[in-house]
């Protein structure tokens, strides 16, 4: 599998690929993310100049920040979901957006603010997902974003459940890129990782007291595979992902 999202400018400056996207998926995603946002090109296929320092530096502290919404959202700690949120919701957008771009940035920001005053995970999820969506659906008004190379297959791990979890994570990054690209190649890519039966269930049931909760959430993130196979809407998909996130989260919290 090879993601490419870089480009001259960019602090990092590198391509990422097999292993090592995996741990950064959120990074380079979410960057790519608030890039096409402003209206700033990250691996357009059109003929653009980069973005200067500034924007870039900039755009570094949206990806961390929408970054570290998901990753708190995923582990069930919707406390440290608020603060980037709140930081989403308040911020001054760059200057030289496009026209008409501010309904888009009001509709993050908007996301943004219910995620701080959430009083459940489903819904900061929900309102993720819908973030999501809103930068997907910018990017394809004015025909910029970020592309994304997906093959290959995920990665295996050292066991049945650590190797399904890789598989989860490659497919919901796969998701995530399908949702802000927005990409149909990328977001099938995800569903179908999803799709496949979970073996692993037996085993994480094994391990914890709530065996038949583990074995309904596995087999609920499989059904929101398949679902998402056939889902081809930026709304349909924005929603199937925030509901994905919930799961991972409900699963996540069962194992602590």
């Amino acid at each position: 599998m090879v993601r490419i999202v870089s480009y001259v400018g960019d602090p990092r400056d590198e391509r990422v690929d097999g292993g090592s996207a995996m741990r950064l998926g959120k990074v380079v995603t979410t960057l790519a993310v608030m890039i096409g946002l402003l209206g700033i090109p990250a691996c357009s296929s059109k003929s653009q100049s980069p973005p200067d320092r500034e924007s870039v530096t900039h755009m570094w502290t949206h990806y961390t920040q929408v970054g570290e919404i998901q990753t708190a959202l995923i582990r069930g700690d919707l406390t440290a979901a608020r603060e980037p949120a709140e930081w989403i919701s308040s911020h001054e957008s760059l200057d030289g957006m496009p026209a008409g771009a501010e309904s888009f940035t009001g509709q993050m920001r908007s996301e943004a603010d219910r995620i701080v005053v959430a009083n459940g995970i489903e819904t900061a999820a929900m309102a993720t997902g819908q973030m999501g969506g809103t930068c997907g659906s910018c990017h394809q008004a004015y025909d910029v974003g970020p592309t994304f190379n997906t093959a290959g297959e995920p990665p295996l791990g050292a066991g049945l459940t650590e190797s399904q979890m890789l598989r989860h994570l490659w497919a919901a990054d796969r998701l995530w890129e399908g949702l802000i690209g927005p990409s149909d190649e990328a977001w099938l890519a995800g569903a179908e990782v999803l799709a496949d039966y979970p073996m692993y269930s037996g085993e994480v049931a094994e391990a914890v007291a709530q065996s038949d909760d583990v074995r309904r959430l596995a087999q609920k993130v499989q059904k929101l595979g398949t679902q998402a196979v056939t889902v081809t809407d930026q709304d349909g998909r924005a929603e199937l992902y925030g509901r994905l996130l919930s799961t991972c989260s409900s699963c996540h919290g069962l194992m602590k």
